[in-house]
């Protein structure tokens, strides 16, 4: 909280003295300046007095305006996350990869996933809802997006995640 307090203060002492500046410098530039031209107008030096300043303030309110922005939006850093987040965020992963997919889909990855990522083709035609001929197709329409890896395993196949996205649910 003091650092905060600290970033504050300097920011409201910046902001200040910008503010006292463009507050007096058009100021000095008033006393200067003529009331009434003559033959060789003063005013002309007035003018080039005003824009000699000029780039100065602008160059000065942007320098103001980084400054500032320095203090306040402070670099964020990650922090290793602890057991307990590891595993929410997993869950979280998990649960958000398989709402992309259609239910069925969404129900035969799940099984896979929670089998540490490969489980046989009988085994995934025996979720309630599934039976053999859709747990095949599902498994084919699966594997031709890239989601699976499928092998021959005796009379049944063994379905494996790919290591990628298993990686990125894990």
């Amino acid at each position: 909280m003091i650092q905060g307090n600290k970033k504050t203060l300097i920011g409201l002492l910046a902001f200040s003295a910008f503010m006292l500046i463009v507050a007096y410098v058009p100021q000095t530039l008033m006393r200067n300046a003529p009331t009434a031209c003559t033959d060789a107008c003063p005013s002309d030096r007035y003018i080039s007095e005003l824009l000699t300043y000029l780039p100065a303030l602008i160059i000065l309110g942007f320098a103001f305006g980084v400054g500032l922005s320095y203090l306040y939006f402070e670099r964020r850093i990650a922090l290793p996350e602890s057991r307990i987040d590891r595993t929410e965020s997993r869950i979280e992963r998990k649960k958000a990869f398989l709402a992309m997919l259609e239910p069925t889909e969404s129900k035969l990855v799940g099984k896979i996933a929670d089998r540490g990522g490969e489980a046989l083709q009988a085994e995934l035609s025996r979720i309630e809802g599934v039976g053999k001929v859709k747990a095949h197709r599902v498994i084919d329409r699966l594997v031709a997006r890239g989601l699976l890896e499928k092998e021959s395993a005796g009379k049944t196949n063994s379905v494996r995640i790919k290591k990628e996205i298993m990686d990125a649910i894990k």
